[in-house]
């Protein structure tokens, strides 16, 4: 049993800690312009004095300085993380459901019966942790549209401070 419950914990603990180590990047933008066109590549930072972006274009590498001004929309590109919500939503379902049949397969008096309970409730688990972290995990990959033109002073504040939050240098002049 206890060789049982170490296996899905040991994933657990890898699976979280994956991403500690990585460096921050800036998300991956596409920014429509007011004159039609449109740039993607890496939202590098965002100046507040002029109001600016700085882009590393994603196919030449070369830094472009953008005007807020001759920007329409900016939209942040998330990857997909449907596999993930799936896998980790398994495993902790999974997890959860194994323990909650150990518990309930312990109160009962008859032999083998623990891990029958174990078995079903682990199966149960999973599913249902799976088509959960499935589903968080597709709504966490869509892409999210910025408006930038025609906003007022607060909401271009606000909206400066949001793609911030964004870059990979959050804080530069």
């Amino acid at each position: 049993m206890k060789k049982m419950l170490s296996i899905p914990l040991i994933l657990c603990l890898l699976a979280s800690g994956s991403h500690i180590a990585a460096a921050k990047k800036g998300a991956e933008v596409v920014i429509k312009k007011t004159d039609g066109t449109s740039l993607s590549g890496e939202l590098v930072t965002v100046k507040t004095s002029p109001d600016s972006l700085l882009l590393q274009e994603a196919q030449s590498l070369s830094d472009v300085t953008l005007s807020l001004d001759d920007v329409e929309t900016v939209i942040v590109q998330k990857k997909p993380k449907l596999v993930l919500g799936v896998l980790m939503g398994a495993v902790a379902g999974g997890v959860t459901g194994l323990l909650i049949g150990g518990f309930i397969g312990a109160l009962n008096t008859e032999e083998n019966v623990t891990w029958d309970y174990a078995n079903v409730t682990g199966i149960g688990g999973m599913l249902g942790g799976a088509l959960g972290g499935g589903y968080l995990g597709h709504r966490a990959g869509k892409d999210q549209v910025i408006p930038v033109s025609g906003l007022s002073t607060e909401q271009r504040a606000e909206t400066i401070e949001k793609l911030k939050s964004l870059a990979r240098i959050p804080e530069m002049q």
